[in-house]
């Protein structure tokens, strides 16, 4: 039961997986509230489950979620209409904002998760450099940084 004040909510379920999975949900809920509300930086982000997983789990359980995560953003953004490196700049572009989004929220809290961000931040910029080198591979065009600027 949800006590709402002058609501109530009675939560009826078949199973005990069940309600343990609403509860969960109300929990992360709770918690995506909570860090909305404290944030001074207008953070919509809900790192509840990467704390669990990271936790309980580990780094390398986190990074395969994050992989995962990353994959569904590429698919979701590409746009097959924009070819070549204009489309490749816009998608590394929403990658990039997802990736500030993301730190934001595991720094915005008093128990800053500085972990969590580091393990996004090596996920990302790994993936995000594969994909512009395989570009430029791809292109037959040079990818690195040549510079004169270091030469005593």
């Amino acid at each position: 039961m949800l006590n709402l004040g002058q609501k109530k909510i009675h939560l009826i379920t078949d199973s005990v997986f069940d309600t343990t999975a609403w509860v969960k949900a109300i929990q992360a809920s709770r918690a995506t509230v909570k860090e909305q509300t404290k944030s001074k930086l207008a953070v919509v982000r809900n790192i509840y489950w990467h704390r669990k997983i990271m936790d309980e789990q580990g780094e390398d359980k986190l990074l395969d979620k994050i992989e995962k995560d990353y994959e569904e953003l590429v698919q979701k953004n590409e746009n097959p209409d924009l070819e070549g490196l204009e489309g490749l700049i816009k998608l590394q572009k929403v990658i990039g904002e997802e990736l500030i989004s993301i730190i934001n929220a595991c720094l915005v809290n008093k128990d800053r998760r500085v972990d969590i961000a580091k393990t996004y931040i090596a996920c990302y910029h790994e993936n995000m450099i594969s994909s512009l080198r395989n570009y430029f591979k791809k292109n037959k065009l040079e990818f690195g940084v040549k510079s004169s600027c270091f030469h005593l």
